[in-house]
């Protein structure tokens, strides 16, 4: 498997970090695999698969979707398109599912997970732009003692730059926990070079509470997604034209293939002002 010399496929928990404590830097964890085997194919010079490759797949605690109390659990090896379908999904984080289902092709939603979308930290990741927005947590174990032990830390702190994650060495991504929102009003919209399989080159999520309470976070907009709790309670205020300039003076927008900088900023403002607008 593209210079792996050994591949173990865990079926439980306990299992893959096992693994991860034995082997540490030396494995390539592996879910759905649309980004690492894209990322192997175009960077052939580069080493993307490790000597092992522990496939997760099949871990049924990482393949849950449920309730519990005021949070909705995700396992990270879920596919996209059970997100985007998932009716406690729909009916507690729709923005969530509303962004899953803008993700690439139905081919690939049902392939990659939600956890890939997140761990191959892309500024551009549809997932990661509504989790984030959405206050979701990650929950991350490792098992030094061989039991294993959990953290949990917001996924705006999970991904700390373009590829590279918080994420230790030892540890694997279990899933995320998220903020029940019943009853709000949301839009996740996107714009990308061609309607199908589009990267985004600007992406806004946006989220009302029905206590007024406003959630936004931009994707595509610098080398991670951008937030502002100043911009939010600027919302809340009735002042959309100031929140909107100050979550612009957070961003770092790059020019590349798709899109130059000044593209992505007129399109980020034009979709703010829709959006604020009918929200």
């Amino acid at each position: 498997m593209i210079g792996c010399k050994k591949m173990i496929t865990a079926t439980r928990l306990d299992e893959a970090l096992e693994v991860l404590w034995e082997k540490k830097e030396n494995v390539t964890v592996l879910g759905g695999g649309t980004d690492l085997f894209v990322a192997a194919r175009l960077h052939s010079e580069k080493r993307v698969f490790q000597d092992t490759v522990l496939f997760i797949k099949e871990i049924p605690q990482l393949l849950r979707i449920d309730e519990d109390g005021k949070w909705i659990q995700i396992g990270a090896a879920c596919s996209i398109a059970e997100v985007s379908e998932s009716p406690t999904v729909r009916k507690y984080a729709p923005l969530l599912a509303e962004a899953a289902n803008k993700i690439a092709s139905p081919q690939i939603r049902n392939t990659g997970t939600l956890g890939g979308n997140v761990m191959n930290a892309s500024p551009a990741a549809d997932g990661l732009t509504a989790l984030i927005c959405l206050e979701a947590q990650a929950v991350l174990a490792c098992a030094p003692d061989g039991k294993p032990q959990f953290r949990s830390l917001p996924v705006s702190e999970l991904v700390v730059g373009p590829r590279r994650t918080d994420r230790k060495e030892t540890e694997l991504l279990v899933g995320f926990a998220v903020p029940k929102y019943p009853e709000c009003k949301y839009r996740f919209e996107k714009v990308g070079v061609r309607s199908a399989m589009a990267i985004a080159v600007a992406s806004v999520a946006l989220q009302k509470d029905p206590d007024g309470r406003v959630h936004v976070a931009l994707g595509s907009m610098g080398p991670r997604t951008i937030m502002s709790r100043q911009a939010e309670a600027e919302i809340q205020a009735g002042q959309p034209e100031k929140a909107v300039e100050l979550l612009l003076k957070c961003c770092a927008p790059i020019s590349d293939i798709r899109g130059s900088a000044e593209y992505r900023t007129m399109v980020t403002k034009n979709l703010l002002d829709q959006m604020l607008k009918e929200i």
